[in-house]
């Protein structure tokens, strides 16, 4: 189930495994599970640990296309990914919107 899988993909990120962590976000969308909330923001820090920063924004824009509530730690792993990407447009972007939400 989706708290089982966050919790996992969350101990992956400690254990800087983002390609495992990912792999597992991916099994729960082939599932047909819809990720929670929880597991992008687990899931956007194990990117952004791995300095996969591209793919950690990338989930975040998913997110927000998929209408799904992002929080201050959403926007916490977004503005980590920026700064590992040294994208600090995007970063103070980010810290605008998330200002006037």
């Amino acid at each position: 189930n989706v708290i089982a899988y966050s919790a996992a993909i969350s101990a992956l990120s400690k254990g800087q495994q983002w390609e495992k962590a990912l792999e597992l976000f991916r099994d729960i969308q082939k599932s047909g599970e819809r990720p929670s909330v929880v597991t992008y923001n687990a899931t956007m820090t194990a990117l952004e640990k791995g300095l996969q920063w591209e793919r950690a924004l990338d989930l975040f824009d998913e997110m927000k296309f998929k209408n799904l509530p992002v929080t201050v730690v959403s926007y916490g792993s977004a503005i980590s990914a920026c700064e590992k990407g040294y994208q600090w447009r995007q970063c103070l972007d980010y810290l605008d919107e998330m200002t006037f939400r």
